[in-house]
């Protein structure tokens, strides 16, 4: 093979390495006022149904996300825009969830084949801890336009994760150090039909901020790895309709549909490190990453059953298999390699006393299957959430929203292609083989004030 050829191929091999990253969902108003540097830092979550935050709403959170499409208030409004139909004057809302994560995930006999030698163990750190403490925060404004029309404005991180391992990591061929920030600014608007139906729709403005580094094999064994960095972001836009409809006084049925969206970041892919005929693919060049957050459609009821006593309900179906592949383009032509996706239904249930005109109590349950399978960095597995929580309120129409959850995740196994260089005579297969096992700790509180 020429010279000149080799070199592209190792270029684009290094660009798939920076991005083959098993990358799926999620769910990361007032963009001027809201969208600063403090809330991107604080955008990062992870610990959810693929790589979706569960922390929108505080009241939701508590519920375990049983109340979310049926809910009335501004702090509903993301997951569904006909939850601000019944509000008549101004009403603001600020919160913010940590995700407390501890994560191991363990080496079970991985390799890699260097050419002309056997397969031998892949090396490293053999138990690593990929997941730290992460923070969410939200905020939203709705006011009345006129007689049954309502709009509001909400800033969220729906999707997000933050992930980092040590360069010595026995997963550092998939993965050393993966962090997506999102910042998610929604209009809406809802309208009350009449005294039982309301309907609802919202478009959004996405950024999105993504860092993919990885460590790279060298042919010798005896060669430290080099690595690859690739930087980007970039804007995308999104919609969501929903409705709430009370067929009886007692009983509330909320739908909402949130599209799937595509995402398409701009930045530079870095490589250094590469010794011998790989070293043609050290250097900078320009690159774009496309992956897609997945569409999802949720279906909830509300029964009051006495004045002071309400059970709630909802699943959500997402559709996770639009993760198929990430296309990563650059000058000559384009990568896509595949990532495991599957569409997944989340199941919860819950309840909410009013204990007294001042204390509103919550509780929930939720079981979500894993989206992602098979990846050494971004750890997933079937979920189960036991959350509590609180509202109170101070005076007037003032609430502080109070809530804690538990995630326990099911061991589930890892089992990855990370092949190094793959379509060119210096292919290098990296076998991982391995197994995650992760609980999280969630802890929220909001504020809503109402003028």
């Amino acid at each position: 093979m020429p010279i000149n050829g080799l070199r592209r191929e190792i270029l684009q091999v290094a660009r798939q390495r920076a991005l083959e990253i098993n990358l799926r969902s999620p769910r990361p108003r007032l963009l001027g006022l809201f969208c600063t540097s403090a809330f991107l830092v604080l955008a990062t979550d992870c610990l959810a149904g693929g790589f979706e935050s569960p922390v929108e709403s505080v009241r939701g959170v508590g519920s375990a996300g049983s109340g979310e499409v049926t809910g009335q208030g501004v702090d509903y409004l993301w997951r569904n825009p006909a939850a601000i139909s019944d509000i008549e004057s101004p009403e603001v809302y600020i919160g913010a969830s940590a995700v407390l994560a501890d994560a191991t995930v363990t080496d079970l006999g991985s390799t890699i084949t260097r050419p002309f030698t056997p397969a031998l163990p892949v090396g490293g750190d053999p138990s690593v801890d990929p997941i730290g403490a992460n923070a969410s925060p939200a905020l939203g404004v709705a006011w009345r336009l006129a007689p049954g029309v309502t709009a509001g404005v909400t800033l969220n991180a729906p999707f997000g994760f933050d992930l980092a391992s040590p360069d010595t990591a026995w997963s550092r061929f998939q993965g050393t150090t993966v962090s997506l920030i999102t910042a998610d600014a929604q209009a809406g608007l809802a309208w009350r039909l009449n005294d039982r139906l309301s309907v609802g729709a919202g478009v959004d403005l996405i950024y999105s901020k993504l860092r993919l580094d990885s460590a790279l094999p060298n042919l010798s064994m005896l060669q430290p790895d080099g690595a690859s960095s690739f930087r980007g972001d970039g804007w995308s836009f999104g919609w969501v309709v929903g409705a709430q409809w009370r067929p009886l006084d007692a009983l509330t049925i909320g739908a909402s549909y949130r599209a799937g969206v595509t995402r398409g970041l701009h930045g530079q892919l870095e490589t250094q490190g590469l010794s011998g005929p790989l070293a043609l693919g050290n250097g900078v060049s320009d690159a774009t990453a496309h992956f897609s957050t997945p569409w999802s459609a949720s279906l909830g009821l509300r029964w009051q059953i006495t004045a002071r006593l309400a059970l709630t309900a909802q699943a959500t179906r997402t559709g996770w298999s639009r993760f198929e592949t990430i296309e990563v383009e650059r000058a000559g032509g384009s990568t896509s390699p595949a990532t495991p996706g599957r569409d997944t239904t989340a199941v919860s249930i819950g309840a909410e006393f009013a204990y007294s005109p001042r204390l509103t109590l919550r509780a929930g349950w939720q079981a979500d299957p894993q989206a992602i399978a098979g990846s050494a960095m971004l750890t997933d597995g079937d979920r189960r959430l036991y959350a509590a929580g609180a509202s109170y309120r101070l005076k007037g129409r003032t609430w502080v929203d109070l809530a804690i959850g538990y995630l326990d995740f099911k061991t589930s196994p890892i089992d990855a292609d990370a092949t190094a260089y793959a379509g060119t005579p210096l292919a290098i297969p990296v076998r991982l083989s391995g197994q995650v096992a992760a609980q999280a700790g969630l802890m929220s509180v909001g504020l809503r004030r109402g003028f």
